[in-house]
């Protein structure tokens, strides 16, 4: 899978991981929660994470697993909207958070961050309108 920091070579790699924080979450733990407000950006440094859904009724739904180098919470983070899936860990899970400003801070100085952002967000858009 494609990553955010695809296209940066190792030094800045170390520079751009070196300004985050690091979180780890134990198997099973929730990283976000489906309804609640908007807040960072996380990407998978270990581990794998998977995306439920609470569907009408109050069943949850099974949406995919995300690995390493994937990203979660970008879309309510840019857009303001409420969290749109649950995340849990589905292992131990290591991630790089990222709020707003970290996201404009890192975009100014490694432009290819948006593109890499916008390539991921356009191929979930596809995969979504494909189910």
């Amino acid at each position: 899978m494609p990553s955010v920091f695809d296209h940066l070579d190792p030094d800045d790699r170390r520079d751009v991981f070196g300004g985050l924080v690091r979180r780890r979450y134990g198997s099973g733990e929730f990283v976000l929660h489906q309804g609640g407000p908007p807040s960072s950006m996380y990407v998978i440094e270990a581990g794998q994470a998977d995306v439920l859904k609470v569907l009408a009724g109050g069943t949850t739904r099974f949406v995919c697993r995300l690995g390493e180098g994937e990203t979660f919470g970008e879309m309510s983070m840019l857009t303001g909207s409420p969290i749109s899936a649950s995340i849990r860990a589905a292992t131990t899970l290591d991630v790089l958070q990222l709020d707003a400003a970290d996201l404009r801070r890192i975009g100014a100085a490694y432009p290819v961050l948006f593109h890499n952002l916008a390539a991921i967000l356009a191929r979930r858009l596809a995969r979504v309108q494909q189910d």
